[in-house]
Order: structure tokens, then C-alpha cells, then sequence
């Protein structure tokens, strides 16, 4: 074969090389994998409706209120709605799974057993998603979630656990917390008795030492008492209770350096399974049940066995 032959074929196969190139790169640039394209300060209201129910988060200057979609509202963690707004501009598609409607019901992205969630500004929709399920590989201890577009039959597969971050339920986006303080910035405690209104009260001195009136106090005990009070949270709400006409059982008053109002942790009888009913001065719109192991634990009776050798 002489070079001239040699050379045609090479410049041929060159010629089908970059041909290749070409339309493989004009198939990938048809691909967009961003999903949402949205700027997250115009998102006033985002909807999440499927078979846990329906969440709606509404913005409220720079605060967040969730409501149930049938009346029911309280104040939203700002923190789960940043949540819920970051997940959704980060959802980035890594393949498309199928095309066709019929496979739809497979990935749980029909029009009702997916989770509709839609991000709006002024009532203009931004981002309309199907949300699906997700599935685990235990080989590699990832996960994979399924959207698909409102409008459009791509579905598409997402890394990681999406799926999850849009289907919790009206509670989770509530504010859970009772109380949140430095222990050391704490400077006296009293806790009212509603029974008999007889107060204990104890006190940090001058050198740092707390004290029960003139009785010293075990430091060691009365730091940890504070550490359960540092992030203390509620488990269960209480919606339907009322303080109208009740008398607290006990009245936890916390004085703190930092503070020019007492933090006041209220606990009232309760019902049934939960005989108490916790509220906060930290939380007011918020009450929460509680058994004799909870929050009556770490908030009454930790304080009551501390202070036991005045009783």
C-alpha cells in the first residue's frame, strides 16, 4: 500500500472520528441536567401535596409559616424551609430513566402517587415537580431519587435521598423547641409549685458556686441539669390544648445574664397517656404533651431531685 492510499484512509478515519465527536457532543448539549432554574429570594410559597398529605411553606418576611392546606398554621423553622428551598435548586439529574407515561406509576411520578411540589412567587408558578420515590443500593450505601417535570413524560434519577426532604409532614417543619440557653449564662432558677405556691429557688454566688438558700449545691448535678435544658426540645404537640381556666403545676423561671426577661417554662396538667403539657415563654405558640419520662423528667423532677435534701 503506498503512501498516498495511506493517507486517504487516515484522513478518513479521522474524518468519522470527528463526525463522532460532533454528534455526540450535539446529543450531550441537548441534555440539561439542572432541573430547577430559580432564584430562591423570589420563592414566596412552596407547595407539597401527595399521599402524606399536603405542606404548604409561605413566606413571611424574613420568617416561614407552614400550613396544612385545611386551616391549620403555626410558625415554620427557617432552617427546614432554607432546607426545602436548597434541595430544590440542587436537584441535578444524572440520567433519564424512561420516557414513556406508562413507566410512571413504576417511580411513583403519576399525578397521584408522586408528591406535587410547586415553588411560586405572587401565585406564578416557578418550578412544577413530580416527586417520586427513591431506592437504596446496599452495594454502594447510596440512593437514588425519581422527578419528573410537571408537563413533560422524562423521568429523571437524582443522587442522593430528594425524595425524602419533600414528603415530611405538617409537624416536622414546626418549631420543636421549649428552651435554648448558654448554662453558664444562667444565673438563678426559682420553680413555683401551682399546688401549694411554695417557690425554690437557687442561685450562683459571687465565686461561682451554686447554692439551694445557704446550702451548697453538687456542681457537677447542677451543670448537667443545665446541659438538658441547653437545646431542649418537644416531641409531640398538643394542639388541642387550651391554658384557659388551668393552673400551672409548675413554673420553671430562669434567670440569665443575657436576658432581661426571665425564660418561663410552664408545665399544666395533661390527659390520658400524657398527664403533662409543657409551654415556653421561648415558644409561645407552641405546646407540647409529655409523660413522667420526658420533658417532666428533665425539666420538674430533675430539679425537685436536686434540691431534695431541702424537702
Amino acid at each position: 500500500m503506498d503512501n498516498k492510499k495511506l493517507a486517504i484512509i487516515l484522513v478518513a478515519l479521522v474524518a468519522v472520528f470527528l463526525i463522532g465527536r460532533l454528534l455526540s457532543g450535539k446529543g450531550e448539549s441537548n441534555f440539561d441536567s439542572n432541573l430547577v432554574s430559580v432564584d430562591t429570594a423570589n420563592v414566596d410559597k412552596i407547595a407539597m401535596t401527595g399521599p402524606h398529605g399536603t405542606v404548604i411553606l409561605t413566606r413571611d418576611g424574613g420568617s416561614w409559616v407552614v400550613s396544612d392546606g385545611a386551616g391549620k398554621q403555626a410558625p415554620a423553622l427557617k432552617t427546614m424551609a432554607q432546607g426545602v428551598l436548597s434541595n430544590l435548586i440542587s436537584i441535578q439529574s444524572q440520567r433519564i430513566i424512561t420516557s414513556s407515561p406508562d413507566k410512571w406509576v413504576d417511580y411513583e411520578v403519576t399525578d397521584t402517587n408522586g408528591t406535587h411540589v410547586v415553588a411560586s412567587h405572587s401565585g406564578k408558578t416557578l418550578a412544577d415537580l413530580m416527586i417520586g420515590r427513591f431506592a437504596f443500593n446496599q452495594a454502594t450505601r447510596s440512593g437514588t431519587s425519581y422527578i419528573r417535570k410537571a408537563g413533560q413524560d422524562d423521568v429523571h434519577a437524582i443522587d442522593g435521598f430528594l425524595s425524602m426532604n419533600f414528603t415530611r409532614d405538617f409537624d416536622s417543619f414546626r418549631d420543636k423547641s421549649l428552651a435554648t440557653l448558654t448554662p453558664a449564662d444562667v444565673k438563678n432558677l426559682s420553680l413555683i409549685s401551682g399546688q401549694d405556691g411554695v417557690t425554690k429557688n437557687i442561685a450562683k454566688s459571687a465565686d461561682g458556686k451554686w447554692m439551694d438558700d445557704n446550702m451548697p449545691l453538687d456542681s457537677a448535678t447542677v451543670a448537667g441539669y443545665l446541659s438538658g435544658l441547653r437545646f431542649l426540645n418537644g416531641t409531640t404537640f398538643d394542639d388541642h390544648f387550651s391554658p384557659q381556666g388551668k393552673t400551672p403545676v409548675y413554673t420553671l423561671d430562669i434567670n440569665t445574664n443575657s436576658q432581661l426577661e426571665p425564660l418561663q417554662i410552664t408545665c399544666y396538667g395533661g390527659e390520658g397517656n400524657s398527664p403533662f403539657v409543657f409551654h415556653s415563654s421561648h415558644n409561645p405558640d407552641a405546646y407540647f404533651a409529655s409523660d413522667s419520662t420526658q420533658l417532666y423528667q428533665t425539666v420538674i423532677a430533675s430539679f425537685l431531685e436536686m434540691i431534695k435534701h431541702d424537702q
